[in-house]
C-alpha cells in the first residue's frame, strides 16, 4: 500500500498484518480469517478506495474492498491489541460500513496466484486444478451458482 506507506503480509496464523514501510513496525492486523492467506494482492480502485485480495488453501478468492481507506486504517489502530498489535477481527470487518468482504469458491485446489487488473477491473487467479487452472472474474460481486456456496458474503 505505497500511498499509505504500508506493507501487507499474510501469516500462517490466519492473519493479515500491515506494517509501516518507514520502520517496518507493526501498524495493525486483521485477525480471525477462516483460512490461511497464501497469496495476496493490493490495488487502488478509486480515490480513497482499495482492494485487498488473497487466495487460500481451499481454492477461494477472498476480496476485501475498503472505502475511506485512510479513515478506516486509522480506526483499526484504535482496536484492542493482540500480541501488542492493534487488531480488527473479520467479524468486525463484516459489520463495517466502509468494508465489503466477499469469499468466492473458485478453484478445487489451493490458489497459486491472484492479481487484480485495474485496467479491466477484473481478478485473475490460478490453481493447480485442471478444470479451473486460470479464472478471470469480470465482476467483483460474483454470483455463486453453487447451491452450497462457501461463505460468500457481502457487507456494505
Amino acid at each position: 500500500m505505497p500511498q499509505y506507506n504500508k506493507l501487507i503480509i499474510g501469516t500462517c496464523d490466519r492473519e493479515i498484518r500491515l506494517y509501516e514501510l518507514s520502520n517496518f513496525e507493526p501498524y495493525c492486523q486483521i485477525i480471525g480469517l477462516e483460512t490461511m492467506p497464501l497469496h495476496l494482492d493490493y490495488s487502488v480502485r478509486e480515490e480513497d478506495e482499495c482492494i485487498i485480495l488473497y487466495g487460500d488453501e481451499q481454492g477461494c478468492v477472498n476480496i476485501i474492498l475498503i472505502s475511506s481507506v485512510g479513515e478506516t486504517l486509522r480506526n483499526w489502530t484504535k482496536c484492542p491489541a493482540v500480541e501488542e498489535i492493534p487488531s480488527v477481527s473479520m467479524e468486525n470487518i463484516n459489520d463495517s460500513r466502509n468494508i465489503t468482504f466477499i469469499r468466492w469458491k473458485v478453484h478445487n485446489d489451493w490458489v497459486t496466484k491472484i492479481k487484480y487488473i485495474h485496467s479491466i477491473e477484473s481478478i485473475i487467479s490460478s490453481s493447480n486444478d485442471d478444470y479451473t487452472a486460470l479464472v478471470i472474474a469480470l465482476d467483483l460481486h460474483p454470483r455463486n451458482t453453487d447451491p452450497n456456496p462457501v461463505n460468500t458474503s457481502t457487507h456494505a
